[in-house]
């Protein structure tokens, strides 16, 4: 080989390594360049399209939601009779409330044909008893002979007597120096003697009767305090009395005032009505009725509140009644209309509001068509007042067809105008078969059960209304018939056809037994006057029972809903799509790098900066919340419907203009960042906030507490930890369970068996409860929420320094409740008790509610002073805190939590840490507390702690008689999960606990458990206090050795525990939203250290 010449060397495969290495260094360069760029390009077209799918998301959901919600809210009352078979017939609307008594018999005539003229059918007419029977069993009848004489002229006018107040020989008028309009009568069977005299004296002319007007307010019911069950015994005994005496007696329920009230002198009227019906008012009613007055606001505000009047209130009454499956009565409008004052009114101001007379006119004319459009389910509309028998100061005035002059007002004859539109129409509704809008011809039979066919085989019937659509209300069977349908001349367009292309309804059912049926002739018609014709054949007529087949009519104005439809149907398709496309690449995206470059900002903060900001964050999100979604629904929904297509096409931006709504989701966004990467943080913020359950937040339609928003974040973070990871593994091509899949590594202990247990036991009694709806939300809310929190704390390993800040983070919002509620007491505002005891309840609805949750807390913050007592610094916060939280738990004044939930809870502290040497200052306490009692005994709020005849030892006896009457009848099972209050006030209330109906649990904690989860909730109850104890009794007696924040958290639990069950046996125990959750990280703190031997893990 030539020395100049250089060495070709090859590899073991004979390739020349020079040239491999040349290509890897000036090739490979060039390569790996351009490998990064396209990997960068790669995950740039990746974050684009996630970004891109993620907005498209976001924007239809948006468009799915806001359509949704804007068809519930703007149709909510409405129903198309097309498509149900809850309504009742319709009857004649319009009517006016008038006093006949004050015209003499040329004025009386001159009126009545003024309201024949004006289109007025129905006149309601107060008859004051007191007036009629001054004297027991004598009758002066001779003003109503005479009005009714009149009447006897007009047989299109028909009177409805509204039967009111007692006269001085029936009632004692026990509230003195009350005002009020009309007297109770103090024994029900008095009136309704009344009642039926007046019924068999008029029953020929009259078959319309009110019982009673307003019985909702005190008012009008003597100066007393309303009370449902003293109004159905009225109602009852006048309904039997009026049908004894009329057969065609139709019985209207008092109609009831609207009121933003609770009680105990005016009750708003859902909670009235609700009353009522629990009561027994299906049984002894025909009808309801409500006063929908507008107020202030336009027939169009569709807001539907409790503290809110308008007209579309009365919304409420038809819900309730439809609750109770009572449907097919009428809701009456007793009462309606717009009060319109002079702009120079000297007299007393309208407690109806008022609007300007424009607006008056404008107001009655729409709220008549949404009425005729809408709610086919409204009876007689009555406007308030034709000419009132009142001083001319009376704002009554503002109502007034008439004058003062005997002249008709201008909202005469605008009403006037309306209702001639309406009048002799059949219009959207129901009518029964037998009605002035159909004519039979040929051999039908016609009666109240409906229309039959005869033998005739040419039979028909023709029907005129004025609509969009038409249906017939069927009794089908196990018969053959056929109806041919035509509307207009041409064959209905929603029927089938024969070989002839005529349109027929076949009569036999399908499940060949009889059954009634709403069937669609026709719709899509154009708005107007519409004629149906139907023909019966009858292929079988010798059949020798008698069918009914056509019940009534349905008459539709159009459906209402269609547009929203269309809507929802392209916002469902467009969500899932984007759904879709947002999860493949959220699949295919690479997670880590993002998540590393957060993790970055991220890891140099220290715990309280992180804490801090995650509480900084909830509480902004909180108000974000409340500012974005008040008024009941989403501001950001109220758009108009064909912004629909705009948010699908800009992916809901448009939206976005509200600072609140884009606020909101950058809060949560962070929120969930913060909890995605610690979900102990998660766990503080749900401890925080779970004694703040009565500010809900709305998302959506839906109010959610906020402890559980965070409890939401936290387990979504949770959960999308483990998606990431699997996806992560799945893009990289490990598609078996990754390595690093994160599982639950918990070894089960007996705590985490009694949390199972609780969580199985809420699903079994779930499942056997009677009112559904209350026990879902119980079992969500008690049972499951509380036991996920559980669970991710178990999952989570805490430490003995997470327990510590869990716990703090509850004595923080304890804190935050004992100022707030001091502060409201200095400011005047408290709960007003017994011999006027003002009571501090801070940001519950009741002062024993704060008592149950500072009960628990107290414990601890003594638990921690006595162990910790030579720590001065910690000392000394701690007894600043025991003053603040103390003072107001004393100021609740609740009897439960200062005689029994809080000296057993201090007694336990001082006996877990002291053993016999607590025996001195246990002593000197009793001896300190029976001094204390002494003196509260002298206190109006206690004077009658040892009284069990009266006051809330009375209430509390009877209402564990009640719940043992309710365990006698159900003693396996119980009544179910949240049902005590509708079984308490529905049928078990003794008479004479009548004061007290509202009670929702039983006030006391076996009971309790049994009622709510059956015998099986009271074993649990014994075995969860028995390894409870147990539990309790090892820790704390191997934490003894030496200070540590293990025992003071044992100490802590002990005492919070024994405060659970010595409160719990005169008041709630865990059945509440922040008790739930206390007991809960009470089970999570002892399964804990059960396992945290070593004294590094709770050193002090």
């Amino acid at each position: 080989m030539e020395s100049g010449r250089r060495a070709h060397r090859v590899n073991l495969y004979g390739q020349s390594v020079d040239r491999e290495c040349r290509d890897r260094t000036k090739p490979s360069d060039h390569t790996g360049r351009a490998g990064i760029k396209t990997g960068m390009g790669r995950m740039k077209r990746q974050t684009i399209v996630l970004i891109a799918s993620l907005f498209a998301l976001m924007g239809s959901s948006v468009a799915l939601f806001s359509s949704i919600e804007s068809r519930d809210f703007n149709l909510r009352g409405y129903e198309n009779p097309l498509n149900t078979l809850d309504l009742p017939y319709r009857i004649p609307r319009f009517g006016v409330n008038a006093d006949l008594r004050q015209y003499d018999p040329d004025e009386l005539r001159r009126n009545l044909d003024m309201m024949r003229e004006l289109g007025v059918v129905w006149i309601r007419q107060f008859v004051d008893w007191a007036d009629v029977e001054t004297i027991p069993d004598e009758f002066d009848w001779s003003v109503w002979d005479q009005i009714l004489d009149a009447l006897s002229d007009y047989p299109q006018l028909r009177m409805i007597p509204v039967l009111v107040n007692a006269p001085d020989w029936a009632s004692n008028h026990d509230c003195i120096g009350c005002t009020f309009d009309w007297s109770v009568p103090d024994n029900p069977a008095d009136f309704a003697r009344f009642v039926g005299e007046f019924a068999a004296r008029y029953g020929n002319e009259i078959h319309y009767y009110q019982i009673w007007d307003e019985p909702n307010l005190s008012s009008a019911w003597g100066g007393r305090n309303p009370n449902p069950a003293h109004y159905i015994a009225l109602l009852r005994s006048a309904y039997d009395a009026a049908h004894g005496n009329d057969s065609d007696a139709h019985i209207i329920a008092a109609a009831l005032a609207p009121t933003v009230e609770s009680g105990p002198r005016n009750i708003n009227e859902a909670i009235y009505l609700r009353g009522l019906y629990q009561l027994g008012l299906k049984a002894v009613s025909d009808s309801i009725a409500g006063k929908p007055y507008g107020f202030n606001s336009p027939p169009d505000d569709r807001r539907i509140r409790h503290d809110f009047l308008n007209f579309s209130r009365i919304i409420t009454l038809r819900e309730i009644m439809l609750e109770h499956d009572d449907s097919e009565k009428m809701l009456w409008a007793s009462s309606w209309g717009w009060n319109s004052l002079p702009d120079d009114w000297g007299g007393d101001p309208s407690i109806w509001g008022t609007v300007n007379h424009e607006g008056q006119i404008s107001y009655t004319d729409q709220a008549i068509r949404r009425v005729y459009d809408e709610w086919p389910w409204l009876g007689g509309l009555l406007i308030e007042s034709w000419q009132p028998d009142a001083e001319p100061d009376d704002p009554i005035w503002g109502f007034a067809l008439v004058d003062t002059m005997g002249e008709p007002t201008p909202l005469y004859n605008s009403v006037g105008n309306t209702i001639s539109y309406f009048a002799g129409r059949a219009t959207n509704g129901f009518y029964h078969a037998n009605n002035p809008h159909a004519v039979y011809h040929g051999a039908w039979t016609v009666s109240e059960a409906g229309a039959d066919i005869g033998w005739v085989q040419d039979s028909h019937l023709t029907f005129d209304f004025y609509g969009r659509g038409i249906g017939v209300i069927t009794r089908q069977d196990n018969y053959v018939a056929n109806l041919y349908a035509t509307v207009n001349g041409l064959s209905a367009n929603r029927l089938p056809s024969d070989g002839n292309g005529n349109a027929y309804l076949a009569l036999r059912s399908d499940t060949l037994t009889p059954r009634l049926k709403n069937i669609l002739l026709a719709d899509s018609l154009s708005l107007g006057e519409h004629r149906l014709q139907i023909t019966a054949d009858e292929l079988i007529p010798d059949e020798p029972f008698q069918r009914w087949p056509i019940v009534g009519f349905a008459v539709s104005s159009g459906d209402l809903g269609r547009s929203y439809t269309g809507q929802i149907t392209v916002a469902w398709f467009a969500f899932s799509v984007s759904l879709i496309a947002f999860a493949v690449s959220a699949i295919q995206f690479k997670w880590r790098p993002l998540h590393s470059r957060f993790a970055r900002l991220w890891r140099p903060l220290n715990d309280v900066s992180r804490i801090f900001l995650s509480f900084t964050a909830s509480t902004l999100l909180m108000l974000s919340l409340l500012a974005t979604w008040h008024d009941g629904y989403p501001q950001f929904f109220k758009r108009e419907p064909v912004q629909i297509v705009l948010s699908l096409l800009t992916a809901g931006l448009i939206y976005w203009h509200s600072f609140g709504l884009l606020f909101t989701l950058l809060l949560a966004g962070l929120l969930f960042f913060i909890i995605y990467n610690d979900l102990r943080i998660g766990l503080l913020l749900v401890a925080f906030w779970s004694p703040f359950f009565l500010f809900p937040v709305e998302l959506y339609r839906f109010a959610f507490p906020t402890v559980e928003v965070m409890l939401m974040l936290t387990f979504t973070a949770y959960v999308f930890r483990l998606l990431t990871n699997w996806a992560t593994h799945y893009r990289n091509g490990n598609q078996s369970s990754p390595r690093k899949f994160e599982t639950m590594r918990v070894k089960l202990e007996i705590i985490d068996w009694l949390v199972i247990a609780w969580l199985i036991l809420g699903l079994i009694a779930l499942t056997y409860s009677e009112r559904r709806a209350v026990a879902l939300t119980d079992f969500r809310t008690i049972f499951l929420q509380p036991a996920i929190f559980y669970l991710i704390l178990r999952y989570v390993q805490p430490d003995i320094v997470l327990l510590r800040r869990l716990i703090f983070a509850v004595i923080a919002a304890a804190l935050v409740v004992s100022t707030i509620g001091i502060y409201q007491m200095l400011a005047g505002t408290f709960i007003e008790a017994e011999a006027g005891a003002r009571r501090l309840a801070s940001v519950y609805g009741s002062p024993n509610n704060a008592a149950l949750f500072l009960g628990r807390v107290l414990p601890f913050l003594i638990a921690i002073a006595l162990v910790f007592q030579h720590r001065k610094k910690l000392l000394i916060a701690m007894l600043i805190l025991m003053t603040l939280v103390g003072s107001a738990l004393l100021l609740t004044q609740s009897a439960g939590a200062i005689f029994l939930g809080l000296p057993f809870a201090l007694i336990t502290v001082l006996v877990a840490l002291f053993g016999r040497r607590s025996l001195r200052p246990i002593t000197a306490l009793f001896l300190l507390g029976l001094l204390a009692t002494m003196i509260a005994v002298q206190m109006p709020r206690f004077e009658r702690l040892l009284d069990l005849t009266s006051g809330t030892n009375f209430y509390r006896i009877r209402v564990w008689q009640s719940a043992e009457q309710m365990i006698g009848d159900h003693p396996i099972t119980g009544i179910g999960l949240d049902q005590f209050l509708y079984e308490y006030r529905g049928r078990y209330i003794l008479p004479d606990a009548w004061e007290e109906p509202d009670l929702s649990h039983p006030h006391n904690i076996v009971l309790d458990f049994w009622l709510r989860l059956g015998v099986a909730g009271v074993l649990y109850f014994m075995a969860a206090v028995f390894f409870i104890s147990r539990l309790l009794a090892d820790q704390i007696a191997r934490f003894k050795l030496r200070t540590s924040w293990n025992l003071a958290l044992s100490v802590g639990v002990a005492g919070g525990f024994v405060n659970l069950l010595a409160h719990g046996l005169v008041d709630n125990s865990v059945f509440v939203i922040d008790l739930a959750y206390v007991f809960m990280l009470f089970l999570g703190i002892l399964a804990t250290l059960n396992t945290h031997t070593d004294a590094r893990t709770g050193r002090g």
